[in-house]
């Protein structure tokens, strides 16, 4: 198996490009998001991430979730063990840039249950 294709980006592309129009606009960008999340990490998952905060990077959109934020409310702060999603999308063509979690991680094991401390 090998890497992802390279594909050539078409002059329609290249011409929104150099005219400086986006393709994306910040709700296309946060829906993206949310699809994303939740396709690949379930519905519990972005309900514990929103509301997702969205800041404009230039040439593209970065959303972050806010889960350890909503956890921080509910824990003491030194007993944080979740991450907020991070994911980052270019405005002219809905590349994601960037797909994480970031912070603390809670170690799983082989079964993806929770290894207690």
């Amino acid at each position: 198996m090998g890497g992802p294709v390279e594909r050539d980006v078409d002059s329609s592309m290249q011409l929104l490009s150099i005219m400086g129009q986006h393709l994306v606009a910040r709700e296309t960008a946060l829906e993206v998001a949310k699809l994303l999340l939740r396709d690949n990490y379930g519905q519990a998952e972005l309900d514990s991430q929103l509301p997702l905060t969205i800041t404009d990077g230039g040439d593209c959109w970065m959303i972050r979730g806010c889960k350890r934020r909503n956890m921080r409310a509910a824990t003491p702060a030194n007993d944080v063990r979740e991450a907020d999603f991070v994911i980052t999308i270019t405005k002219s063509d809905c590349r994601v840039l960037k797909l994480a979690f970031e912070g603390a991680l809670t170690p799983l094991d082989r079964h993806g249950r929770p290894i207690s401390e």
